[in-house]
């Protein structure tokens, strides 16, 4: 009997555990959401950039990890990779926080770029509440039909990585939720290649 208390004390604690599946993705048709419409081309000429940090991608509510803290944002940085059939030229990045937590997002920390790789970050002294956030919008140029994407390094920066800051401590006890180690949940834009309707191309869809 004590043994089975025991699992069933362990088996609550998993259930109530709080989970961590924040959610950065890009939107460039301007609908505010990122599916197979969000494709690049010609006309393209600026993609948003979102951070939901207290949602799933299915936008079911998360926590903290600690149980208690909030998983507001006081800054971002991101990282974006070009790949595919084209090419992407970055252009200017217009910060949106600043004008969603007035007083905080004043201080551009990196811009890099490089080759395929962009790079951006920008720290503040004012946190947001948690929730879903277009932090800003980035110019672009599309030559063919490229794709972009989150990667979580680039060699544009050696210190680079794709997260916002938090007052929730994190997996590292850093202050941040980061893309590779507290979350996983992310959608770039997808190339304007055709998919044959086939069963394939039905499965391929779903994880666009």
């Amino acid at each position: 009997m004590k043994r089975l208390l025991l699992l069933l004390g362990a088996a609550a604690l998993l259930v109530a555990a709080p989970a961590m599946a924040q959610y950065i993705y890009l939107d460039s048709n301007g609908d505010g959401i990122c599916d197979a419409n969000d494709v690049l081309g010609p006309s393209s000429t600026n993609v948003d950039v979102y951070f939901d940090t207290n949602h799933n991608p299915d936008g079911g509510l998360v926590a903290c990890s600690d149980g208690t803290s909030p998983l507001d944002i006081f800054s971002y940085q991101w990282i974006l990779r070009s790949s595919g059939a084209g090419s992407v030229a970055y252009g200017t990045w217009t910060d949106r926080m600043a004008a969603q937590v007035p007083g905080g997002f004043l201080t551009p920390i990196a811009n890099a770029r490089g080759g395929t790789d962009i790079f951006v970050s920008i720290g503040g002294i004012v946190a947001g509440a948690p929730g879903l956030y277009r932090i800003g919008s980035l110019a672009i140029t599309v030559t063919g039909s490229p794709a972009l994407s989150f990667v979580e390094t680039s060699s544009v920066d050696v210190g680079a990585v794709t997260a916002f800051g938090t007052h929730c401590p994190g997996n590292d006890f850093d202050g941040s939720q980061i893309f590779g180690r507290d979350f996983t949940g992310n959608c770039g834009t997808t190339t304007n290649t055709a998919t044959r309707p086939t069963t394939w191309g039905a499965i391929k869809n779903l994880y666009r």
